[in-house]
């Protein structure tokens, strides 16, 4: 196993400037997470939140069917001094990219770490299923190394209450290419088992259940009336005063030298009803929905969010205080764009007077065999150069089965000590022979250019077949151009190691550092 700080992987400047503690970035954030803020963190979160029983009622409905671990953290979570460690995720298709698991298993590892170091706090798992989220493109598709498998079919208002016929055959394909093992024949059973649910809420709930239940992580879909009650007061401070709009603004602005992440609207939520999510404006005192033109008059909109706020729903900038709201939560643990987004937000959960959270990078992982590793090490891909572009890895590789560029170098240093000597004669004559002098130089050197392009394009093709291995190696290693954990469908490992695969991320990880994980299995 190899590790690197994530700041040195080629992450944002605002994530690098975030990791490496910026002095810059200290109002936006809390403070570092380590096992003494999250302690700080728990003992602030007790003292005020106040909405375990519903919590707890909604999670017991939601979750029907429990491992042992789950069991005792739902049961913990009945206590004045149970915590909670969130992170969440959108409702890909068959979990899409690798890191849906590997943020789950950072969260789980985070509490099981706090729980065996002390006894004041008990801190729970939480995923946050995004069903409320409406991009079904972002959504409708897992990869392979071999392929894309794409659920084509009309999309709307909320991905959680999508109904699931035909999305079986979208698995045919993926199922012929299975390995003929024990493992495989049970990922098959759970992923057909979990899209016969009625719509995909269910289905990935059945899902992460049956992968990840063991660990005791509890699932949470907060698209539920009651927990939508317990933030109506927040939502009609929204509504009435566009809080989020402002605060999120004023740190963009003092953030302008990053990439913005997320946009705040006027009004940051959506109002659903007949199977469509529509945004709420505000125009001339009026409340209507952008798509249907639908108006609230008077205090219409305030009735039904008394009502009925499960037709409410937060955008991103809202969703996080959604979240703050409902659970006794002390950290989110995320990817960089989440990370990127939670940055804007310190100052606008200020304005709605909830606490916000510590924030943490999760561990990302790159999975190869033993024999991948070796290669890599071979062509010099690990460990010193693996975040470099694979036109400068085979550049440097070729350069390494040759002495000729090191002849080429010194023609180049021999040249230069000939136009040096030249240059001193040149300091006792007139000008115009000086002037001559450095244009030779500068033609003898842009012939060195030439000579040493030429070279590497002569090396590369006499070394076709390797480069070619290279090349295939760094496919897998970076599918597409990006990490393998942002494209790669965890079925690709889990059907070779079944369980174990789970079990050697989860031992990999480092639970209060941001680290890329290079994991190699012996087989």
């Amino acid at each position: 196993m190899q590790t690197y700080p994530l700041q040195n992987t080629g992450v944002s400047r605002l994530i690098q400037d975030f990791l490496n503690e910026s002095p810059g970035l200290k109002n936006f954030y809390t403070q570092k997470v380590s096992r003494e803020s999250l302690m700080q963190q728990a003992k602030v979160k007790t003292k005020g939140y106040k909405n375990r029983a519903v919590l707890t009622q909604v999670l017991s409905a939601q979750n029907q069917i429990l491992t042992a671990k789950q069991q005792k953290n739902l049961k913990a979570l009945e206590n004045p001094n149970a915590v909670t460690v969130t992170t969440g995720h959108q409702l890909n298709l068959a979990t899409g990219p690798l890191y849906f698991i590997y943020k789950i298993l950072h969260t789980v590892k985070m509490c099981e770490e706090m729980n065996r170091s002390q006894e004041q706090f008990t801190f729970v798992p939480i995923f946050w299923m995004a069903t409320e989220d409406h991009d079904f493109e972002e959504i409708n598709h897992f990869s392979t190394y071999q392929s894309t498998y794409r659920w084509q079919r009309e999309s709307g208002g909320f991905v959680g209450e999508m109904g699931t016929d035909g999305v079986l055959a979208v698995f045919t394909e993926f199922f012929k290419g299975l390995e003929k093992n024990q493992a495989a024949k049970n990922l098959e059973k759970m992923i057909t088992k979990a899209y016969q649910k009625k719509d995909l809420a269910a289905s990935t709930r059945f899902l992460v259940q049956e992968l990840l239940g063991e660990w005791g992580v509890l699932i949470l879909d907060a698209n539920h009336p009651e927990l939508k009650r317990l933030a109506i007061p927040y939502f009609e401070k929204e509504l009435r005063n566009q809080l989020a709009q402002e605060a999120v603004q004023a740190t963009n602005h003092q953030l302008n030298k990053y990439k913005e992440q997320a946009f705040a609207r006027e009004i940051n939520l959506f109002y659903s009803e007949n199977g469509k999510r529509e945004r709420i404006d505000f125009e001339d005192g009026v409340y209507f929905l952008v798509d249907s033109l639908k108006k609230f008059e008077g205090d219409e909109i305030f009735k039904a969010l008394e009502n009925s706020p499960e037709k409410f729903s937060p955008n991103v900038i809202l969703r996080p205080l959604y979240q703050e709201i409902i659970l006794p939560n002390v950290c989110y643990i995320g990817g960089g764009g989440e990370i990127a987004y939670w940055l804007q937000l310190k100052r606008m959960f200020a304005q709605f007077e909830i606490e916000f959270p510590l924030i943490m990078l999760r561990n990302s992982f790159l999975i190869l065999t033993k024999n991948q590793c070796e290669k890599a090490t071979k062509f010099g891909i690990l460990p010193q150069h693996l975040f470099s572009p694979i036109s400068e890895l085979k550049s440097e590789w070729v350069k390494q089965q040759t002495d000729l560029f090191e002849v080429l170098e010194k023609l180049k240093e021999n040249i230069e000590q000939k136009f040096f000597k030249a240059s001193e004669i040149a300091e006792k004559t007139d000008d115009t022979f000086r002037q001559m002098l450095l244009a030779q130089q500068q033609k003898q050197l842009n012939g060195y250019e030439k000579m040493k392009k030429r070279l590497q394009k002569a090396e590369e093709k006499r070394l076709r077949s390797k480069i070619r291995r290279l090349e295939n190696l760094y496919e897998i290693m970076f599918p597409s151009g990006t990490w393998q954990e942002r494209k790669i469908n965890f079925s690709v490992f889990y059907q070779k190691y079944g369980e174990n695969f789970f079990e050697a991320v989860y031992e990999s990880l480092d639970a209060f550092e941001s680290k890329f994980v290079v994991k190699c299995f012996d087989y």
